[in-house]
């Protein structure tokens, strides 16, 4: 298992020292989320099964109300399963995460369970990190959880993780905004986005139709280049999407005219900073017509806006086609445990993927549910009649994209697209220098890859 973990950070870890210092995201240290001692703690009764306790460090990322909510189905798991103990240890954010998770595996002491952000699957599963559920699973199991949402989860025809917080991107709005400048229905399209610009000038040189930049706006980029009608990587894994009629550069030429030069859209206030910032500058503040954000907001977003808001599927440009990617975190169990121990890890998996666990974290979130069988319960049926912007995700399932292969390989993506972005929209450069450059970049990693090696 060494030889898999030292190939492991040799590759990897260029790319996540560039992530690192691209960021300004301030990394959290380890947290162990723990009662709260000033409460009295509820008794438990508990079976009188004595047996030995299995107990299991969980890696965690959300934070907020979303690891709040998290937290509540650990303690359930943990009180209704006496032998096992799930220790949920929140490493910070996505990023964060990310680079704790690589020094464990370098150091050959990954945890026992961690969450892992969809595009990474792979990587880890064909470097031996992860251990494929499929021995585990049922085919009940498989047959239930919605496609979509393991495909990037699949290496070698093995699934090797279970989709828990998964989300595609969309477009909120600002009802109030679009009645002011006689808007019924969102647009469809970025080319009816822009031309709505005008309208919403005369409102106030302060106000703007949306974002130029957003946080975590590499997430958007591939939709985009798709949506474009272009591809981001090519056949070989090769990444393509800075060449001519492949979108990058009409998607990056398209935010930066309407940033600098018809101001109609607006750079947030922090779009570098942690994901949901601009969306609750957005939010708050009431100027901005629109804002790409993920379909996970919505469970967070009422307490925080005083205005009137509505939730749909994200736009595409003429010409293109609609098109979105599957964002979110996972649960994997690691190499790193015994058969028992990966047993009980199963254990915990499946009660947080279970269709009753799936529907209450849907409807707590906006997170898109995970299995069918979710869809068919009466009272998620009841609550999408009171909150049908929860059914956008469910309804851009058709055109969720699958990860570009290149970015498969290349674990530096996020971070060498964002930095790439922040130099386009923030820094007003040249958006063909700039692309050509990320994409020199990233193909040298593909470059070093024996082609029988690439992931697929």
């Amino acid at each position: 298992m060494k030889k898999y973990y030292m190939i492991f950070s040799l590759i990897f870890i260029l790319g996540l020292v560039l992530s690192a210092c691209q960021s300004t995201q301030v990394e959290e240290p380890a947290v162990v989320d723990e009662q709260d001692d000033s409460e009295e703690p509820e008794v438990v009764e508990e079976p009188e099964d004595e047996g030995e306790v299995i107990e299991l460090a969980f890696w965690t990322l959300l934070g907020g109300n979303l690891g709040d909510w998290l937290q509540e189905q650990v303690d359930e798991f943990n009180a209704t399963h006496p032998n096992i103990k799930i220790v949920n240890e929140r490493q910070g954010g996505y990023d964060d995460l990310q680079q704790k998770l690589l020094a464990s595996v370098a150091a050959g002491n990954p945890p026992p369970l961690t969450m892992v952000d969809y595009k990474y699957v792979p990587f880890y599963a064909k470097n031996g990190v992860f251990i494929p559920i499929n021995e585990f699973a049922s085919d009940a199991d498989f047959e239930d959880f919605i496609p979509g949402l393991l495909t990037d989860l699949t290496y070698k025809g093995e699934v090797y993780a279970v989709p828990y917080n998964r989300s595609t991107q969309g477009v909120f709005y600002n009802k109030d905004l679009m009645a002011a400048v006689g808007l019924e229905e969102p647009p469809t399209t970025w080319e009816e986005m822009e031309a709505i610009g005008p309208s919403v000038k005369e409102l106030g040189d302060e106000y703007f139709v949306t974002y130029g930049k957003e946080s975590n706006a590499q997430w958007m980029f591939e939709p985009l280049v798709y949506q474009f009608g272009g591809r981001v990587s090519d056949e070989n894994c090769r990444f393509v999407f800075n060449e001519p009629g492949e979108g990058g550069v009409e998607v990056m030429e398209f935010l930066q005219r309407n940033t600098y030069d018809t101001e109609y859209f607006l750079i947030g206030a922090n779009p570098v900073g942690g994901f949901y910032e601009v969306s609750f500058e957005w939010a708050t503040e009431g100027r901005v017509l629109f804002t790409r954000s993920s379909t996970a907001l919505q469970g967070g977003l009422a307490e925080n806006v005083n205005f009137d808001w509505g939730f749909t599927k994200f736009p595409y440009a003429e010409g293109g086609t609609p098109a979105v990617t599957s964002g979110g975190a996972n649960i994997a169990m690691t190499s790193n445990t015994t058969q028992e121990e990966r047993e009980a890890a199963w254990t915990f998996m499946h009660f947080m993927s279970n269709t009753e666990n799936s529907a209450w974290y849907h409807m707590q979130t906006g997170y898109m549910p995970t299995r069918y069988s979710v869809l068919e319960l009466d009272e998620v049926k009841e609550y999408h009649v009171e909150h049908p912007s929860w059914l956008v995700s469910v309804e851009q399932l058709e055109f969720v994209q699958p990860t570009a292969c290149g970015v498969l390989n290349a674990p530096e993506w996020a971070g060498v697209i964002q930095s790439a972005m922040d130099r386009i929209i923030l820094n007003n450069e040249d958006v063909q220098t700039v692309l050509d450059e990320a994409a020199e970049e990233l193909n040298r990693t593909i470059d070093s890859i024996p082609t029988e090696e690439l992931i697929r």
